[in-house]
């Protein structure tokens, strides 16, 4: 913020227009309708929010602008991490994103995976139409063209390790990170609940499979002798 704009603010002066303000606002009703009107008409013309080049791919800034942003957040968040922060809500954490964002962030992803697949679009670039497992081709062929090396797997094994072990010593559920433990366990109440279900559903298709082999070798073995 310069001088020049840090008086007309002090004043009580709308930025773009100087008119007198009502609040603590940074700009009048009127420029920021002009505003709200220019942004609508960039976004449906395909052309950058920030200067006149052509939006990228579905995006609301053209490719500069976007790595800026990108590498900006990226800033950001490597400086609240250094600092003990959380990279969202810039409070003190443990981790990098305090439980309260944390939850936010899940029940957000949650629901805009369902709406993806509601409207039948890529769970991952949300813009094209899924084809199968809930991707778009593009999609699909990126993620099939990144295949995972031993070093990586062993790598993300050990973090995923250490992630668990620090969750459990600072009395946490492993799993989500609720400090709420179910008695006697490492897990929440509800954490354990779904295991419980899914050590239920894993059983109950392992009975399958084996009452299915057994019918199998059965007809078999009726065939042969007959």
């Amino acid at each position: 913020m310069n001088d020049r704009y840090r008086k007309i603010r002090e004043a009580g002066l709308c930025g773009v227009c100087h008119r007198p303000l009502e609040g603590s606002v940074a700009s009048c009703d009127a420029c920021k309708a002009i505003k709200r009107e220019e942004r609508e008409f960039r976004k449906r013309a395909g052309i950058c929010s920030r200067c006149k080049s052509p939006a990228f791919e579905g995006n609301k800034t053209c490719e500069q602008h976007l790595i800026a942003d990108r590498l900006k957040r990226r800033l950001r968040s490597a400086k609240l991490r250094n600092d003990g922060c959380c990279t969202t809500c810039g409070k003190p954490s443990r981790k990098y994103r305090c439980y309260k964002c944390h939850k936010h962030h899940l029940r957000k992803n949650k629901i805009r995976r369902v709406l993806t697949k509601i409207r039948g679009l890529c769970s991952a670039c949300t813009s094209l139409p899924a084809v199968a497992g809930g991707r778009c081709g593009p999609c699909r062929a990126a993620r099939s063209r990144r295949p995972r090396s031993p070093e990586t797997i062993i790598n993300d094994r050990a973090r995923a390790a250490r992630f668990r072990e620090t969750r459990v010593a600072n009395k946490q559920c492993y799993r989500c990170g609720d400090p709420k433990l179910a008695r006697g366990l490492k897990t929440c109440q509800k954490c354990n609940e779904k295991q419980r279900i899914r050590n239920m559903i894993q059983a109950t298709k392992a009975s399958h499979k084996r009452a299915v082999e057994k019918s199998l070798n059965g007809s078999i073995a009726c065939a042969a002798s007959g």
